[in-house]
């Protein structure tokens, strides 16, 4: 997908290339197919009351950090941004999360941090930076991109009032990556803990930033992430000689929540909305009797398969798990 070519290390990721193994260098090259863009979440306005005085500069970072330019943007970034990785697990071969953040444009020294965990699984955040809460978003249509798009600011930005924080989580999604390739097969609960780790380490490298109020944001597949997230920074806080997160609260976009239930519901708002003839529908809901979800029952399947043959999403927008090549088994 030639909209791939926005996301090579240009970003002045030169600077964080010298932070990477030579190895590594070749395989974050866009040909490797490792970066994936996936249609925006729909938007999710967070409130956040804080003063506003003149924006402060960040006093310490890690050297080669910050990112100096981004591609098909003219002009100076509107605020501080840095990149990099940091180094999850306690293995012998570790596990290397990439991380993007942007300083408030407003005040970073007391403004919320807010990390945004993407859904999926296995989408980059650079997703939901590049059309919907991040400082700069493409312009037109993206899709059958053949030159590299051109993107510009974004008046609706999250940055506007908070920093903001991405992660591509777990490894082996977007520029994160693992030493062993075994660790290309997770779950939610290894996920997880992964996240907690990386935001240790994270504040750890940008101190200046632990005191300030921290979010956690999400859409569809983090609705199951983010509470266990939420959970694990409250009960590690409690452990003397951590890092204590100042973690506030989470906010949850279109969430995953419950397989079944949400599953079950997919055939009736399907019908309601026009997308399924009423002979289908009728026939599903003959043979399944209202249960979708793990039916097992031969003429209940075959109806089923007619409705999953429906295209129910929307067709002009990139989905990250039809051009991942190689996304993460979850089991």
């Amino acid at each position: 997908m030639q909209i791939m070519r926005l996301f090579s290390l240009i970003i002045a990721f030169r600077s964080v290339e010298a932070r990477m193994p030579e190895m590594v260098r070749a395989s974050t090259a866009i040909s490797a197919g490792r970066v994936v863009v996936v249609a925006g979440a729909a938007a999710l306005v967070v409130v956040l009351l804080c003063a506003a005085p003149a924006p402060a500069a960040v006093e310490a970072v890690p050297a080669g950090a910050e990112v100096s330019e981004f591609p098909g943007f003219d002009g100076d970034l509107p605020s501080k941004h840095y990149a990099g990785y940091i180094t999850v697990g306690h293995q012998p071969l570790k596990r290397h999360m990439y991380y993007y953040f942007a300083t408030s444009e407003r005040n970073s020294t007391t403004d919320p941090v807010i990390i945004w965990i993407n859904g999926g699984p296995a989408c980059s955040g650079f997703s939901a930076f590049l059309h919907s809460i991040g400082p700069l978003k493409i312009e037109g249509p993206m899709i059958h991109a053949r030159d590299e798009p051109r993107t510009k600011l974004n008046p609706f930005s999250w940055t506007k009032m908070s920093s903001v924080l991405l992660v591509d989580s777990p490894a082996g999604v977007g520029y994160s990556y693992s030493e062993n390739e075994d660790d290309y097969v997770t779950n939610d609960t290894s996920r997880v803990l992964d996240l907690y780790d990386f935001l240790s380490k994270w504040f750890s490298e940008y101190l200046e930033f632990l005191s300030n109020p921290f979010y956690i944001a999400g859409c569809s597949y983090s609705g199951v992430i983010v509470p266990v997230l939420a959970q694990e920074i409250l009960k590690r806080n409690e452990d003397n000689g951590r890092i204590k997160i100042n973690f506030k609260g989470y906010s949850l976009c279109n969430p995953a929540v419950d397989v079944e239930i949400e599953n079950n519901a997919f055939v009736p708002y399907a019908f309601r909305m026009g997308l399924i003839s009423d002979e289908l529908y009728q026939n599903l809901v003959s043979t399944c009797n209202g249960k979708y979800w793990n039916n097992k029952g031969p003429s209940c399947l075959a109806n089923l398969e007619q409705f999953h043959k429906k295209p129910m999403r929307n067709m002009i927008l990139v989905r990250c798990l039809s051009s991942f090549p190689k996304a993460p088994s979850m089991v």
